[in-house]
C-alpha cells in the first residue's frame, strides 16, 4: 500500500489536493444524499435531520464497537467482519452517494455469499441472490426512473441488505440467513418490500405471516400510503423463529436485546414529538435558553423584593439547551430531542444498574419497563430539566452502589493486580457518584431529596460505619462542586418559595397519585378507567413487593427505599413549607421500576399471577400513553393552531392580549411577530412567578391590567383558557371589563383555548 501511494505521488503530485477540491464541489452538482439521508428525508421524512444524525451516530457507534472487538480478539474473522462493516457504514453515512460508490461493497457481498454457501442448497441461494442483484436492481431502476435520473430508492437495497452481515456470519440455516437479508432490504426499499415478503415466505416463514402480504391492499385512511403499510408488514418477520434460532456472532449475542429495548425507547419517545404543541414551561425554557448565559444568570440570581433570587431553578439545563439549540435550532422536535437522548441514556444506565444488582434478565425487564414507562416517556418528550434530573440521579445511584460494593470487596481480596484494579474501580465509581450527585443538584433543587435517600441507603447496609468515611468525603466533594450555587443562590431561591409559590400542601390525593406514578403519568389527567386500573395495579404491586422483599431480603428493598423515602420526606416537609412537586419524583419512579423488574423475573411469583401482573401493566401503560399522545387541553392546548389563526386574521392596528403568561409564552414562541401583550399575575399571589429581573432578561413585560394592555387599540384579540373563566365562576374580571368597553364580535375555539375578537364600543375606560 505504501509503495502504491508513493508511486501515485510521483505520477500525480497534487492528486490529494485535487481529490479534496473535487469532493468539496461534489455536493453542488449531486442532489442525492447518503442512504441514511434518503431514508430520513425521502422514505420517512418525519425523521428529518435529527433522525439522520441519530441513525448515522448509531451506525458509526456499531462500527467503532466492531473495530474494538476486532482489536481485542485479534482473529482473522473478526478483522474481516470489521472491514466489511466499515465499507458498509461509510457508504451509509457518506455526504453523497452514487452507484459507483457501491463497487467497494463487493467485498462484504462476497462475505455474504460465503455465509450463505452451505451445500447445494446454499449454492442455489447464492445464485438466486446474484440473479436478484443482476435483474432486480435494473428492474427497480427502470420502473422508478424519473426523466433521465434514477430514483433514490435504487440506492437503498444493497447497503441496507448487507447490514444483515452480522446475522449471516454464524448462521446455521442459509434459508433463514437469506430471509434476514431480504427483510433488511425490504425495510429499506418500500416500493418493493411486498415482493420481498413473498420471497421471505418462500424461504420458510410460517404460514400465519402470509396474510400480512395483503395489508397494502386494504382501504387504509388518507395519508397512509401503501408503502407505510408494507414497511410495517415487514417488521414481524424479524421476530420469526422457525426451524432454527437466529445466531448473532458471539461478541454481539449479549447486545441485541438491549439494543432492541433502546430502539423501543427511542420510538415511543419520538411519537408526536414535533406535532404536540409546546406549552408555557417549554416555551419559557426555550426563550430563556436562547439568551446569552450572562443574561440567564442575571434573570435568575438577581434579588427581588421579599426574596434573594428571581427564579427557583438552577441553570444547568438552560445552559445545556442553549448549546444544543446552537447546534440543531429551536423547532419543537429539535429542542425536545435533547430530552429524548437524556431519557434513552437513563434507560440504558438503569438497565446496567439492574443487571449488576440482580441478573441480566432482570436488567432487560427493567430496561423494557423504563423504555415504555408513561411517566418517564412524558418527561423525555418535554423541553424541561426533568429528563436530566432522572439521568443524573440514576448516575449517582449507580456510582454509589458500585463504590460501596468495591469497597466491601476490596477488604476481602488479597494483594496484587486484582487489588490494584479494584482500587481503580473504587476511585472511578466514587467519582461517578460525586459527579452524578452534583449534577442532580444542578438539575433541580429537589434532587437533594434523592441524595438524602442515597445516604440513607448507605447507612442502612450492614457494617455501615465502614463506609462512613468514604461516604462523608464523597458528600463533601459533591457539595463543593455545588458550593457556588449552594452558598450564593439557593438561600435566595428558598426565600422566593417562602414569599409565595403556586405549590400547596399535599394530601390524600397526592399520596394516591404518588403510588401510581411508576405505572402511569399524571402529565395529563387520565380517564376514569385508566385511573381505576392503574390504582388497582399499583396497590397490587406494592403489596406483592412488600411481601416478597421482606421474605427474600432481596436487594429490591434498596430500590423501594430509594423510591419512597424522597416522596415521604417531601410529603412531610410540605405540610410545613409546600415544596412537593410531583414531577420531581421522576427518579423515585425509575428506582421503583427496578424493584418491579426484579419481582417479575426473580420474585418467585406463580406463573399465572405473573402473567396477570404483566397484563395489568400493559393495559395501564397503553392507556396512559394513549392519553399522553392525544391530549391537547389545558395547559397544553393547540397554541400552534391559535398562533396560525391570529397571524392570518390580525390586521394592522390590532392588539393581541393574553389573560396571563400561560397563554402568552407559547403563542409568542409560535408567532413572535404578533402585537402581543399579557396581563400580569396578581402581585404576591402563588402564580406570580415571573419576577422583574427575569422579565428584563427576556425583554418581555406584562401590562398591569387589561385596560393598560388594550390602550389605543380599536380591535382586540383576547386569548384565555376556559379554565381561567371557570375559576371565577364564569365571570372573569378581564372579560367583564372588555365587554363593558368593547363589543364581542367573534369567538374562535381551539379545544379549551378561546380567541375572542372585540371591537371598541366607546371611549377607553
Amino acid at each position: 500500500m505504501a509503495l502504491l501511494l508513493g508511486a501515485s505521488w510521483l505520477v500525480e503530485p497534487d492528486w490529494v489536493a485535487g481529490f479534496l477540491r473535487q469532493m468539496a464541489r461534489y455536493p453542488s452538482y449531486t442532489a442525492i444524499g447518503s442512504p441514511i439521508w434518503i431514508l430520513t428525508h425521502i422514505t420517512f421524512p418525519a425523521l428529518g435531520t435529527l433522525g439522520e444524525w441519530g441513525l448515522s451516530l448509531a451506525a458509526v457507534s456499531c462500527l467503532l464497537v466492531a473495530w474494538y472487538s476486532s482489536l481485542r480478539e485479534g482473529t482473522q474473522g473478526a478483522l474481516a467482519w470489521a472491514v466489511g462493516l466499515c465499507l458498509i457504514v461509510t457508504n451509509l453515512v457518506a455526504l453523497r452517494t452514487a452507484m459507483t460508490n457501491y463497487i467497494v461493497l463487493l467485498l462484504p457481498l462476497v462475505a455474504v455469499f460465503r455465509a450463505l454457501q452451505r451445500g447445494r442448497e446454499g449454492a442455489w441461494l447464492v445464485l438466486l441472490v446474484q440473479l436478484a442483484l443482476l435483474v432486480g436492481l435494473w428492474a427497480l431502476f427502470l420502473t422508478t426512473v424519473v426523466d433521465k435520473f434514477e430514483h433514490p430508492a435504487v440506492y437503498l437495497p444493497l447497503p441496507y441488505g448487507l447490514l444483515a452481515l452480522p446475522f449471516l456470519s454464524s448462521q446455521r440455516d442459509p434459508r433463514r440467513a437469506l430471509a434476514l437479508c431480504v427483510t433488511a432490504s425490504a425495510l429499506a426499499m418500500p416500493y418493493y418490500n411486498f415482493y420481498s415478503l413473498n420471497v421471505l415466505f418462500a424461504v420458510g416463514a410460517p404460514p400465519w405471516l402470509v396474510p400480512l402480504t395483503y395489508l397494502p391492499f386494504l382501504p387504509w385512511p388518507a395519508g397512509w400510503e401503501a408503502w407505510h403499510i408494507q414497511a410495517l408488514a415487514t417488521v414481524p418477520a424479524l421476530l420469526v423463529r422457525h426451524r432454527s434460532r437466529w445466531q448473532l456472532p458471539e461478541r454481539f449475542q449479549g447486545w441485541w436485546k438491549p439494543l432492541l429495548i433502546l430502539l423501543a425507547a427511542f420510538l415511543v419517545r419520538m411519537v408526536h414529538l414535533q406535532a404536540r404543541p409546546l406549552w408555557y414551561d417549554e416555551a419559557f425554557a426555550i426563550l430563556y435558553a436562547a439568551l446569552p448565559p450572562a443574561r440567564m444568570v442575571y434573570g435568575t440570581v438577581t434579588p427581588v423584593a421579599g426574596a434573594g433570587a428571581a427564579d427557583v431553578h438552577p441553570l444547568l439545563y438552560y445552559f445545556l439547551l442553549h448549546g444544543w439549540m446552537g447546534l440543531v435550532g429551536r423547532s419543537p422536535l429539535a429542542v425536545r430531542f435533547l430530552s429524548v437522548l437524556l431519557g434513552m441514556l437513563t434507560v440504558a444506565l438503569l438497565w446496567r444498574l439492574a443487571a449488576w444488582c440482580f441478573s441480566r434478565r432482570v436488567g432487560l425487564a427493567v430496561g423494557l419497563l423504563a423504555a415504555v414507562n408513561p411517566f418517564h416517556v412524558a418527561y423525555s418528550q418535554e423541553a424541561r430539566m426533568y429528563a436530566l434530573l432522572g439521568l443524573a440521579a440514576v448516575t449517582a445511584t449507580y456510582g454509589l452502589m458500585r463504590a460501596l460494593q468495591e469497597e466491601a470487596g476490596g477488604r476481602r481480596q488479597g494483594a496484587g493486580g486484582k487489588k490494584q484494579r479494584g482500587n481503580r474501580l473504587f476511585i472511578v465509581h466514587w467519582s461517578l457518584f460525586i459527579v452524578g450527585a452534583a449534577l442532580t443538584l444542578y438539575a433541580h433543587n429537589l434532587g437533594l431529596f434523592v441524595l438524602l435517600a442515597l445516604n440513607l441507603l448507605a447507612v442502612a447496609r450492614r457494617q455501615w460505619w465502614r463506609h462512613l468515611p468514604a461516604l462523608a468525603l464523597a458528600d463533601l466533594a459533591a457539595l463543593a462542586l455545588f458550593g457556588p450555587w449552594l452558598v450564593g443562590v439557593l438561600p435566595g431561591q428558598v426565600g422566593f418559595v417562602e414569599r409565595g409559590y403556586w405549590l400547596t400542601p399535599p394530601g390524600a390525593d397526592e399520596a394516591a397519585r404518588a403510588l401510581m406514578l411508576p405505572v402511569l403519568t399524571f402529565y395529563e389527567p387520565p380517564p376514569g378507567w385508566v385511573l381505576g386500573v392503574g390504582l388497582f395495579a399499583s396497590l397490587f404491586l406494592v403489596s406483592l413487593l412488600a411481601l416478597r422483599t421482606w421474605r427474600t431480603r432481596s436487594r429490591a428493598g434498596w430500590f423501594l427505599l430509594l423510591c419512597w423515602s424522597p416522596a415521604l420526606l417531601l410529603f412531610l416537609l410540605s405540610q410545613w413549607r409546600p415544596v412537593y412537586l410531583e414531577r420531581a419524583l421522576l427518579p423515585s419512579a425509575l428506582f421503583y421500576l427496578v424493584a418491579v423488574g426484579w419481582l417479575l423475573v426473580r420474585g418467585g411469583l406463580p406463573r399465572l399471577l405473573r402473567l396477570g401482573l404483566v397484563a395489568l401493566l400493559l393495559v395501564t401503560t397503553a392507556g396512559s400513553l394513549g392519553v399522553h399522545y392525544t391530549y391537547a387541553r389545558f395547559p397544553r392546548s393547540p397554541f400552534d393552531q391559535a398562533a396560525a389563526y391570529l397571524r392570518e386574521h390580525v390586521q394592522e392596528g390590532d392588539g393581541v392580549v393574553h389573560s396571563n403568561k400561560l397563554t402568552f409564552f407559547p403563542t409568542y414562541y409560535y408567532a413572535p411577530d404578533l402585537p402581543s401583550s399579557f396581563v400580569a399575575d396578581p402581585p404576591g399571589s402563588g402564580s406570580d412567578t415571573l419576577a422583574r429581573p427575569t422579565q428584563e432578561a427576556l425583554g418581555l413585560f406584562p401590562a398591569s391590567d387589561v385596560a393598560a394592555a388594550v390602550t389605543g387599540r380599536e380591535r382586540v384579540w383576547f386569548v384565555i383558557f376556559d379554565r381561567a373563566i371557570e375559576e371565577y365562576g364564569g365571570r372573569h374580571p378581564h372579560l367583564e371589563w372588555l365587554e363593558s368597553h368593547y363589543s364581542l364580535q367573534a369567538v374562535e375555539r381551539f379545544n379549551d383555548l378561546q380567541v375572542r375578537l372585540y371591537f371598541r364600543e366607546g371611549p377607553d375606560g
